[in-house]
């Protein structure tokens, strides 16, 4: 869309609407602030809206639960929220300056943030106020992701990962068998999951993230985000324009050209 943006993370609450943020910069790497563009027509036109301030940090996530209420996350605690649609963005206080990663909502009025040192929080009013939530966890959580109201799973450096049956009241550590880091987790039911991360890593659960086994990628990129259409068909996309398909659940990956 624009040599000096760098997108971080698309959102469709429909076939037509999306949105997708990231940063602004000078081509030198000095991020100049968060940049917001949104399309009406499935992606054939994308439009650039702007943050009530352009002084926003790099922004990293965002998440429609409905096709009018969706949030976006970044640096330094940001936390942004539109009420139509994407036509305008407002700030919501997280009091926190740790840089946040990861937003998931379940509906339009719960949902969760991680971020740096292990940060979670979690909102059950559409984000007037968001509480901490212990991870028990100082390193970095990059994804989050819920499939039900209770079960949840984050995702982060060190191959960390945690789990949660009671909305994140609670968290638990479990073994990914890797240090490497963990950039995104997606589940498509209570039990089978996948996250992907560094040197080509992909992992898989089909017992609700008690366990977790290695998927051959055949590639060492960074991979960076992950999801799933069914049980069977996904995408990992990377670094280097690395995408990779499955139509098996991931028991074989295909790199496409």
């Amino acid at each position: 869309f624009g040599a000096n943006y760098r997108l971080a993370s698309v959102n469709f609450s429909s076939a037509s609407h999306g949105c997708a943020v990231g940063s602004s910069y000078n081509g030198q790497n000095n991020i100049y602030g968060g940049i917001i563009l949104k399309t009406n027509n499935g992606g054939i036109n994308w439009g650039v809206e702007y943050p009530d301030s352009t002084n926003y940090s790099n922004l990293t996530s965002v998440c429609f639960p409905t096709s009018t209420l969706g949030w976006a996350v970044g640096d330094s605690g940001t936390i942004l929220t539109t009420t139509n649609g994407g036509n305008q963005w407002y700030a919501q206080p997280s009091n926190l300056m740790n840089d946040l990663k990861s937003v998931c909502f379940i509906s339009a009025s719960q949902g969760w943030v991680v971020g740096n040192t292990g940060t979670i929080i979690t909102t059950k009013d559409s984000g007037k106020f968001w509480n901490i939530q212990s991870s028990g966890e100082t390193t970095n959580l990059n994804s989050i992701y819920f499939p039900s109201a209770s079960q949840g799973y984050a995702v982060g450096d060190s191959g960390t990962i945690l789990s949660t049956t009671n909305g994140g009241t609670s968290w638990s550590t479990h073994s990914s068998g890797k240090t490497n880091n963990l950039h995104s987790v997606y589940f498509t039911s209570l039990l089978m999951g996948w996250a992907v991360g560094d040197s080509g890593t992909i992992l898989m659960t089909s017992d609700g993230g008690s366990n977790w086994s290695l998927q051959p990628s055949m590639i060492k990129n960074k991979l960076n985000s992950v999801y799933f259409t069914s049980s069977s068909q996904g995408w990992v996309v990377g670094d280097s324009g690395a995408i990779l398909s499955t139509h098996s659940g991931g028991s074989s990956w295909v790199q496409q050209p």
